[in-house]
């Protein structure tokens, strides 16, 4: 009979009530209300964008693709600003508190600091992807304009994956490296791309992390009318793919350890 050594029989245990005790750090902390207000924004900016929109056209005149494509590029903005600055302010408060040392004396991995915070920067990531949608659903009833469904599951399976793609990336960046300006940049520069996504090339955005909901867009802008755009399997099968290429790589190049701030 093999023997299981009584750290690793603790181990998952470990790991669930690390998970569950990590909003707990985010007591008293201001920082927090960043990601927050972000999702309140966005949500509110979508809500005005549909609206204002709408309130300008003829009813005959309103195209329900729009909707989609609103959904498209607010998504795709909000993404890299909300999940870099939610891993930025997780991981501050670690390296402050010099938990990051504290939680690999107990014999919890690298690896394993970073799965108890995907959980909950994807979670905060669906909050946002549920205040973009659901505001962007609300104001299209005012105007008894329907959301396009098949449209609508393409647009979140395609913000899922971006999601998939982008926690491990800036977790991995927030946890690694010691000046936030650099994850702050690449989180700009990735919502910029991303809010152009649909507009860049589909054989070049469909590679790129931070342009897979432009890639998969179901919508398209061609001077100033819309089009369709023709998703094939392969495409969905290519993001798919990227998602978890980029998902992967961010885990398996962690380091050994974290170093908490000198």
């Amino acid at each position: 009979m093999t023997h299981v050594a009584p750290s690793v029989q603790r181990k998952p245990a470990l790991i669930f009530s690390l998970m569950a005790q990590e909003p707990l750090k985010l007591k008293r902390k201001f920082n927090v209300f960043l990601p927050l207000a972000l999702i309140v924004l966005f949500g509110f900016w979508a809500f005005i964008l549909t609206t204002t929109t709408f309130n300008q056209l003829d009813p005959t005149e309103r195209d329900p693709r729009s909707l989609t494509l609103n959904m498209v590029q607010l998504g795709s903005l909000m993404l890299p600003l909300l999940i870099g600055s939610y891993s930025l302010v997780i991981s501050s408060i670690d390296r402050k508190n010099r938990m990051l040392t504290r939680l690999q004396s107990l014999g919890t991995s690298a690896k394993e600091i970073m799965l108890i915070k995907s959980v909950w920067v994807s979670l905060v990531a669906f909050f946002g992807i549920a205040a973009v949608i659901l505001a962007t659903v609300q104001a299209s009833r005012s105007f008894n304009v329907p959301v396009l469904g098949n449209q609508l599951v393409v647009v979140v399976f395609a913000l899922l994956m971006e999601t998939v793609a982008l926690v491990p990336l800036f977790l991995h960046l927030a946890l690694r490296l010691k000046h936030p300006g650099w994850v702050v940049g690449i989180a700009l520069i990735g919502s910029v791309l991303g809010s152009a996504g649909h507009m860049i090339p589909q054989a070049v955005a469909i590679f790129i992390p931070f342009t897979l909901v432009g890639a998969l867009s179901p919508v398209g802008v061609q001077e100033d009318s819309l089009l369709d755009h023709v998703l094939s399997l392969s495409d969905l099968g290519i993001v798919i793919i990227v998602a978890l290429v980029v998902a992967t790589f961010s885990i398996v190049v962690v380091p050994r350890r974290f170093q908490d701030e000198l």
